[in-house]
């Protein structure tokens, strides 16, 4: 059987995380999966794919790679899905990629610590940092937003 359970995550406040490895648990795991999917879609799957190979290819600590599953699932469904990517510092990167070299970039450690970084335009530019604590903060939303709404006034425009 499995349980959820709420753990601490180092610096990171409790959280729902579920460690199964019984047949019932992958089980459960397998089910939770097929219902994202058909909730958010199959395109939102693929960040989460993307950090199942990072986590066959790299030695991280599990911890940061369920902190960055969570900061995922936090994302609302509005958002593109973000290319992934480890930091040398050995945090998870997360990219999003807009037209003429607009980008936004958030990294989270395993403190749930947010770093991020983005360019809108060529003297438009935000940087900072924040706390992931089950919740996207506003202004990372609002800056990935922003980076959708140009790739929408594009996509009209052609």
């Amino acid at each position: 059987m499995t349980t959820l359970a709420i753990r601490p995550i180092y610096a990171v406040k409790s959280r729902w995380v579920d460690e199964g490895i019984s047949e019932e648990a992958q089980f459960v795991a397998g089910l939770t999966r097929r219902a994202f999917i058909s909730l958010r879609g199959a395109r939102q799957q693929l960040p989460f794919d993307e950090l199942s190979s990072i986590r066959s290819q790299e030695n991280l600590d599990g911890s940061i790679l369920r902190t960055a599953q969570l900061f995922l699932l936090a994302l609302p469904s509005w958002t593109p899905p973000p290319e992934v990517a480890v930091d040398p510092d050995g945090e998870i990167a997360f990219d999003w990629f807009g037209s003429r070299g607009k980008n936004f970039s958030v990294s989270i450690g395993i403190d749930g610590l947010l770093s991020f970084a983005g360019q809108f335009g060529p003297r438009v530019s935000m940087h900072g940092k924040d706390e992931f604590i089950d919740s996207v903060p506003h202004r990372i939303l609002e800056a990935i937003a922003a980076l959708c709404e140009q790739n929408s006034a594009r996509d009209q425009a052609a």
